[in-house]
């Protein structure tokens, strides 16, 4: 089931937190921004066209344009861009495609284009209803602007849609937290992200922190809302499927797993990150460039490739299959790689189950309650 990722590294502007590669655009000039984006689009068709005999004999069966923000991209790119993919891509019939999306930069007519060409699930970014928290963070965009988004996406028929939200974040009460899930479930939205801030250096909240001036929840605090909200979420009929995701019956996100299941995907865009089988079977994990403008230029070869060996790749798929609830099919496991997950593993998953932090259940394999309350020592257990 192979993914295709697509980059589109433009903001209006970074948020406090972010240490994403995008280039914000805030006070640039409408000609220039238009002459910006109208050659990235260039170098995005460049790239595609340059890859697409590694991928001729194989459909992608799920779409992503993350960034950034896409939703910022101008009217008529989604159209061209979708154009000159399906003349040279094979995208199947039904693919999931998602496009992620911010309050203050969807209108209708985006919105309208978007369902044209056959994007089909929308990530939408909201992270708290707090109007007060979103400016602290450096959102561009308010509860308000939110709600209005939502309805011009119903609008415009889109019923997949996925909302972010992110708890531990500056002077953030668990109120404050779960307001903002109970605001998002009564929207009717099928699928909520609920991420835990991490505070990343070179990060305009980081230095906030440090200099005293923003004080976020201590680790209690925030691990009392991440089970709240798992609570909250499950009582409002959401399923937690993977440590950060929850849906409605039949809306996972298909695309991410894919990742998790450390499968093959093809990124494209500047700082896009590949992953796929190599001559030699092993697979291949290729980065491009994550300076926007040397990829405009033309310099979009991937700027790393590493090959993993065959233990790393047995142990990537171990660290993301546990993030999912489901876990690990160890059928799977031995039938790629020809080697039990047992015969590689063993006494440490023995004990690990011992311990009652894993589990298997016929041929899952999988984290407990607290395995999962704990999983970053989990995997560190299973390290050589």
């Amino acid at each position: 089931m192979p993914g295709l990722y697509l980059h589109i590294p433009f903001c209006v502007k970074k948020c406090a937190y972010c240490d994403f590669v995008s280039m914000p655009v805030e006070g640039m000039d409408g000609c220039s921004l238009n002459a910006l984006k109208e050659s990235y689009l260039g170098a995005l068709r460049r790239e595609i066209a340059a890859r697409k005999y590694e991928y001729e004999n194989r459909a992608f069966d799920t779409v992503f344009f993350g960034g950034g923000t896409p939703s910022q991209m101008p009217c008529g790119f989604f159209s061209e861009l979708f154009g000159f993919l399906r003349e040279n891509l094979n995208i199947s019939e039904g693919a999931e495609i998602t496009v992620e999306c911010n309050p203050g930069t969807v209108t209708l007519q985006k919105a309208e284009e978007y369902a044209a060409v056959g994007i089909n699930r929308i990530s939408l970014g909201l992270q708290s209803a707090n109007d007060s928290i979103l400016r602290r963070i450096g959102r561009i965009h308010t509860l308000q602007q939110f709600d209005g988004c939502m309805s011009i996406l119903k609008r415009a028929g889109f019923d997949n849609i996925n909302v972010d939200v992110m708890f531990g974040l500056p002077d953030q009460s668990m109120r404050d937290y779960i307001e903002t899930l109970e605001y998002v479930c009564g929207v009717g939205v099928k699928h909520i992200s609920a991420y835990s801030l991490i505070l990343e250096e070179n990060t305009p909240l980081y230095r906030s922190v440090a200099a005293g001036e923003a004080t976020l929840p201590d680790a209690d605090l925030t691990a009392d809302m991440q089970d709240a909200g798992i609570n909250f979420l499950e009582s409002c009929g959401f399923r937690r499927y993977e440590v950060s995701n929850f849906a409605k019956a039949g809306f996972e996100c298909k695309h991410n797993i894919n990742y998790w299941e450390n499968g093959e995907f093809l990124g494209i865009g500047a700082a896009a990150h590949s992953a796929y089988s190599g001559e030699s079977g092993r697979l291949l994990r290729v980065e491009n460039t994550s300076d926007v403008e040397q990829y405009i230029a033309g310099e979009y070869a991937p700027c790393a490739v590493m090959e993993l060996s065959r233990e790393d790749e047995m142990f990537d798929t171990v660290m993301m299959g546990l993030r999912m609830t489901n876990g690990i099919d160890t059928e799977a496991f031995l039938g790629r790689f020809g080697c039990g997950i047992f015969e590689r593993f063993g006494d440490r998953l023995n004990r690990l189950i011992n311990c009652s932090l894993l589990e298997l259940s016929g041929s899952r394999l999988r984290a407990t309650k607290r395995g999962f309350d704990i999983l970053n020592y989990v995997l560190t257990e299973l390290m050589d």
